[in-house]
C-alpha cells in the first residue's frame, strides 16, 4: 500500500486497455512511462507537450482510476516530457 513500482503501473495499465478501444489505448497509453513516484505523486513521462496537454485534458481521471484500482490509494499524477532519444534525422540541415 502507499507505493508504485513498474509492476504495479503495468496493472493499472492491463485495466486502461480494457476499458479502452485498442486504438486509444495505443495512441495515448502505449507511450508513456512510468517516470518516478514520490509517495503521493505517479509522474509519468510522455513524447511530447501536445500528448502531456491530452492525457491531462482526457485520460487523467481515467488513469487515477486504473491506479486505484490496483492499489487502493488515490495518487496525484502528474506529466513530464521526456527529451527525445534520438534526434529527428530530418532536421539535420
Amino acid at each position: 500500500l502507499g507505493t508504485l513500482d513498474q509492476q504495479t503501473w503495468d496493472q493499472a495499465l492491463a485495466k486502461l486497455r480494457s476499458r479502452l478501444d485498442e486504438e486509444s489505448y495505443s495512441t495515448w497509453l502505449g507511450p508513456t512511462r512510468l517516470d518516478k513516484f514520490d509517495g503521493r505523486t505517479v509522474t509519468l513521462s510522455v513524447p511530447s507537450p501536445f500528448f502531456r496537454n491530452w492525457l491531462q485534458s482526457n485520460y487523467r481521471d481515467k488513469i487515477v482510476g486504473a491506479l486505484r484500482d490496483v492499489t487502493a490509494v488515490d495518487f496525484d499524477l502528474d506529466f513530464t516530457v521526456r527529451p527525445a532519444s534520438e534526434p529527428d534525422e530530418l532536421s539535420d540541415t
